[in-house]
């Protein structure tokens, strides 16, 4: 097979056989062309329309999106709060399908810090404060009212937090 240009004829014929599902040797071996030629030609030309062979997936594209918004949104915590709450819209998935699906759309889960780190111009905000209040008695501050206290649970842990 000589580095020779393929006539009209040819490519309409290799066209057409990738559209019936052969494949790039059977067609090689019928037309006499090379696989590379055949496989240039294939990039150039949609012949994707015949069925893929296999099972047939679980979730549609448009579950699977609903699924992922739903995870950034953070109403989902787990595969299997997500698997329920589809089964309940039609869906017959499982867990380990919505793992998959995250894992396929390279979606990764961190766990959530307990605090948020100090930056330089957050500590030098704290020292200031402190340097400013440093002269307070303890009845100056029963006023003060403090946005950033730890909530503390009696019963338990709320879990792992993961973002």
């Amino acid at each position: 097979m000589v580095n020779c240009e393929i006539s009209e004829t040819q490519r309409n014929a290799i066209i057409s056989a990738l559209r019936r599902g052969k494949s790039y040797d059977a067609i090689s071996n019928e037309l006499h062309v090379s696989k590379g030629s055949i496989s240039n030609i294939a990039k150039e030309v949609d012949h994707h329309s015949v069925l893929q062979a296999g099972q047939p997936k679980k979730l549609n594209i448009y579950d699977a999106r609903l699924v992922l918004r739903r995870f950034n949104a953070g109403v989902y915590k787990t595969g299997e709060h997500a698997a329920r709450d589809l089964s309940g819209l039609g869906s017959d998935i499982c867990s380990q399908t919505v793992r998959n699906l995250l894992k396929s759309s390279k979606f990764q889960f961190r766990r959530k810090p307990t605090a948020l780190p100090l930056t330089y111009s957050s500590q030098k905000a704290l020292l200031q404060f402190a340097k400013k209040h440093i002269g307070w008695t303890e009845e100056a501050w029963k006023g003060v009212v403090f946005s950033d206290e730890t909530k503390i649970n009696r019963l338990g842990s709320d879990g792992k937090q993961w973002t």
